[in-house]
């Protein structure tokens, strides 16, 4: 898990931390660091146009979605 994080907080695109999310064995800790490290706020605020503008905001944006639901899907399992 660690090298799939690193390899994440290393590369531009989302594809790294993508992986990491969709691991199973992603600890809770690692996806509020990522959640905290790509500023998941930002894609989710961001306009609609702008996401459109490229295939790269759309997979953070997606990813972004799919880190805050699963974090609250944590949270309510308390």
């Amino acid at each position: 898990m660690a090298t799939a994080w690193n390899a994440a907080r290393n590369d531009d695109g989302p594809e790294s931390m993508i992986a990491a999310f969709e691991n199973p064995a992603c600890a809770t800790i690692t996806l509020l660091d990522m959640d905290e490290w790509m500023d998941a706020d930002y894609w989710l605020e961001m306009d609609e146009e702008e996401i459109a503008e490229s295939e790269e905001r759309k997979r953070w944006r997606m990813l972004a979605t799919q880190l805050k639901k699963k974090l609250a899907d944590e949270w309510d399992r308390g």
